[in-house]
């Protein structure tokens, strides 16, 4: 069984997330992948859509990378996503047919197995969230947005899902929704 709550987020809401997050535990952020087995704390990169690691360290006092010697992208450590961790799949401000957006992000866990600790926690982090972030004004997506966020879109931004959706019918019919129509806005 796994879960997740999906949000729309800025940086710094991203940083009153993590600062909520450190707070409450020993909690270091780092990439599931890496060249090396050395687990290093990483700041996220709010320029690229990344997919973290939350590793609680109250939860799993130590992390170990394995390492896998053949895959399509050549040789590479990673992290067991077997073990009591969460996924953090950040947000990114991008451009969707030349209009400002934000794709989608979310925290994600795996519960197959797993200790009540990262039920707990994932509930933790669950409940911070819903009570700070309004829930999605975009009913297809899902999910949360995040405050920062929220000013961003009602100032013109388009909500897209975790992915850049391709230019369809289907989609411009949800981005349309948003902020009315944008052949309206291409003017």
């Amino acid at each position: 069984m796994s879960r997740q709550i999906l949000f729309h987020m800025l940086p710094q809401d991203l940083k009153d997330l993590l600062d909520f997050v450190h707070e409450r535990d020993p909690v270091v952020v780092t990439s599931y992948d890496a060249d090396s087995s050395t687990i290093r704390s990483q700041e996220p990169d709010p320029n690229k859509k990344e997919n973290l690691c939350l590793w609680n360290q109250s939860l799993v006092p130590t992390l170990t990378r394995m390492f896998i010697p053949e895959s399509t992208v050549g040789p590479y450590y990673r992290v067991d996503d077997r073990l009591p961790l969460l996924e953090l799949s950040t947000s990114l401000q991008t451009s969707w047919q030349g209009y400002p957006a934000l794709l989608q992000g979310r925290i994600y866990g795996r519960f197959e197995n797993q200790s009540t600790g990262l039920e707990h926690w994932f509930r933790a982090i669950s409940a911070w969230i819903r009570k700070h972030y309004v829930r999605s004004p975009v009913n297809i997506l899902r999910g949360y947005l995040a405050p920062f966020a929220r000013e961003w879109y009602e100032k013109g931004g388009y909500l897209l899902p975790m992915f850049l959706p391709p230019d369809t019918i289907e989609w411009r019919s949800v981005i349309e929704i948003q902020h009315g129509l944008l052949s309206g806005r291409r003017g």
